[in-house]
């Protein structure tokens, strides 16, 4: 066998190796109840096939209007180790290609994953803020890469019903969170005091954290971002989040 075709018979098989890779979903693993105002995650096995995939790998998940990615990135470990995080443009695409349904919109981000086995496997822990909307909602989830493009794989209408509980509903009434002088200040019952204090941008780009002592008063005149939002942990172990206007 010549040396010409001998080169050529691999650059064939690397190439069916390419055209044959993808990615599908081995589980998503949701809760299906949550509160307002507060967080929940969301387990995501992901296996590849077909053999080398040297690209960037692509999700995205469809949220309600109003709920946000914890730090706009998705952690995974598996046979390649990482974080996928927010791509605008993947983003845009996602929503010409399949628009979002009514009150929802799409999260993408991508990361760089080469795979090298026929049986690669992810897995990655998303955190998902909610709001202070209540009901039942469907979350989809899509993934793809950069070889074969955004919606590769979907695993779609998984629900989680958000209710406020009790304790949470009479938290939020009693709470007030406000800034005046450079300072966040957080009026809570003297029986149920905040134990921690994070602050996130609109994007959930945690930009300040702080617990035990007294949180009462905190400095805020560091963050840039005049619009934030704020989530408490109370000694109860319920959640409030709220949006603040720092300035």
């Amino acid at each position: 066998m010549s040396k010409r075709l001998y080169t050529g018979i691999i650059a064939s098989f690397m190439i069916i190796l390419l055209i044959t890779s993808c990615l599908s979903f081995d589980s998503v693993i949701q809760p299906t109840d949550a509160i307002p105002n507060s967080s929940f995650q969301v387990e995501i096995a992901v296996r590849s096939s077909g053999g080398l995939i040297p690209s960037s790998a692509y999700f995205g998940v469809a949220l309600p209007e109003g709920w946000l990615v914890q730090n706009n990135r998705f952690p995974f470990t598996g046979d390649f180790q990482g974080n996928i995080y927010y791509s605008s443009a993947l983003t845009y695409q996602m929503e010409q290609l399949q628009p979002a349904a009514s009150g929802y919109y799409w999260w993408v981000g991508e990361s760089a994953a080469t795979t090298s086995a026929t049986d690669d496997r992810y897995i990655g822990t998303m955190t998902v803020l909610t709001d202070e909307k209540e009901g039942s909602f469907y979350l989809d989830y899509m993934i793809g890469n950069s070889n074969d493009g955004l919606n590769q794989d979907q695993s779609n209408n998984h629900r989680v019903t958000v209710v406020a509980t009790d304790l949470d509903e009479l938290a939020k009434e009693n709470i007030r969170i406000y800034a005046a002088q450079n300072h966040l200040n957080i009026k809570t019952p003297s029986m149920n005091k905040a134990k921690e204090v994070m602050i996130y941008t609109l994007t959930g780009k945690l930009i300040s954290y702080h617990r035990n002592g007294n949180l009462t008063s905190l400095p805020c005149g560091h963050i840039r971002e005049k619009l934030v939002i704020v989530k408490l942990k109370m000694e109860n172990d319920s959640f409030v989040m709220r949006k603040v206007l720092l300035q």
